[in-house]
């Protein structure tokens, strides 16, 4: 699941609990509390229930990638708490704006107009800036938190007018009908089920919408147990390294606590190693600092990631970089080309047209000989993948028997894949297979 997807989610999971909890606490109250309809308590209960579980499951939404399921547990609870008190003393501040505004108890053509915008906008405001704060704030998560309150106030107003012509808004207002004898009517339908879902779901896309917004580029993981995964590089420092919470976590133990930090300087985008044991590569070459565009390659201990552009896509066009005029040259930035930065090595003697060639991680060529050869963690395999946790130690075996290449699986924890196909038991390879042990993959070539 991507990350805006997981944010929707989250946010309509929010909006159901909330729902959920408010009329249980409802029924659980018993009948007409006595207070009046003005009562801000009519406005403030189910509104804070509503913004606490939104932060909850956005701040844990929000974690999950870059922390244990323990520790994302703990930000989303940590959520709740600020979600309830920013959300109930916006409501309770508005309140009192809106009953202060008012000279008639009616509000004026204009009033009607901008009151619900000033309504809508404080309250999703303080819904974020508890995500923002619950979530391992950072200077880049406030700014995110702020844009995406603004943004969150605009959808949900499409959301609330939307509601008003559509068959939502028939369900909103036969919802508050019903709960009158309970003295509960709320202004902006916080007892319909189906709004409350719509406004979570516009607050997690309005998040993830942010985010977006404020990227200056990604890094995508090439290899390792998240082979794929895209991380959005904020303006603000990125951190690498083996810790929980920092921007990029890759938890190994040949990566550092803070291994190095990607972050922007002018119209560049620039890394810098922070004194790890085995460095930080680009492009080859290891490096102090220097800086990076879409097409790079960086390499943290055995992770290699590719940085691309905002939208994940590779592009050129839009950087431009100059040598410094004095100092020592930075060879990464002196070519416009990245595979022209560095001096070409000559390649190895080319093997034999009826060698067995399995293309593995980091572009490594193992070329087999006859008899058996292993593939695992083992140090002792001929195909060692120390790197991938999810593979067996004795995961496969390759039997080289002339012009034949049968792939046997050990009884691996996590299966064998020829073409995306679960290898039971033996099968034959052919020129151009990919196998896939783990997360990792291997092309078979002769």
């Amino acid at each position: 699941m991507n990350r805006t997807s997981r944010q929707v989610l989250a946010g309509a999971a929010g909006g159901l609990l909330s729902w959920l909890l408010w009329t249980a606490l409802r029924v659980y109250a018993g009948a007409n509390s006595g207070r009046p309809p003005s009562d801000p308590f009519h406005y403030i209960g189910p509104g804070s229930l509503f913004a606490g579980c939104l932060a909850a499951l956005l701040a844990w939404s929000v974690c999950v990638p870059t922390v244990s399921p323990k520790s994302a547990i703990r930000q989303g609870l940590l959520g709740l708490l600020a979600g309830t008190a920013l959300g109930g003393g916006t409501l309770f501040a508005l309140f009192l704006f809106v009953r202060s505004s008012l000279s008639d108890g009616r509000p004026s053509g204009l009033q009607s107009l901008v009151i619900p915008w000033i309504w809508c906008l404080g309250f999703t405001l303080s819904i974020m800036l508890a995500v923002g704060i619950s979530s391992l704030p950072t200077l880049a998560k406030m700014v995110r938190s702020v844009l995406g309150g603004v943004l969150a106030g605009i959808l949900c107003m499409v959301v609330i007018r939307a509601a008003e012509w559509s068959p939502l808004g028939f369900l909103a207002d036969a919802s508050a009908e019903s709960t009158k004898p309970f003295g509960w009517v709320t202004p902006y339908h916080f007892s319909s089920i189906g709004l409350n879902i719509l406004s979570g779901a516009a607050m997690g896309l309005a998040w993830s919408l942010a985010e977006t917004a404020l990227a200056v580029g990604r890094l995508r993981l090439i290899l390792g147990q998240s082979d794929g995964k895209d991380y959005v590089l904020a303006p603000g420092p990125n951190r690498i390294g083996a810790t929980e919470g920092l921007e990029i976590p890759i938890f190994d133990v040949r990566v550092a606590d803070l291994h190095a930090v990607i972050f922007k300087q002018g119209d560049q985008l620039r890394i810098r190693d922070k004194g790890s044991e085995c460095g930080t590569w680009v492009n080859g070459v290891q490096i102090s600092e220097t800086a990076i565009r879409p097409g790079d390659s960086i390499q943290i201990g055995p992770y290699p990631l590719l940085v691309t552009d905002a939208t994940g896509a590779l592009s050129f066009s839009s950087y431009t970089y100059t040598v410094a005029p004095s100092g020592p040259t930075d060879m990464s930035t002196a070519n416009p080309y990245p595979y022209r930065r560095f001096p070409v090595v000559e390649p190895p003697p080319p093997a034999p047209r009826d060698s067995h060639r399995f293309i593995g991680p980091f572009g490594l060529v193992h070329v087999l000989e006859p008899g058996t050869s292993d593939i695992g963690r083992n140090r002792t395999a001929s195909i060692q993948l120390l790197h991938d946790g999810s593979v067996s130690r004795r995961h496969a075996m390759i039997v080289i028997s002339g012009q034949r290449a049968i792939l046997k699986d050990l009884g691996s924890r996590n299966g064998t894949y020829v073409n995306g196909e679960l290898v039971d038991g033996e099968r034959e390879l052919q020129p151009g297979d990919m196998l896939r042990l783990g997360v990792t993959r291997i092309a078979y070539r002769v």
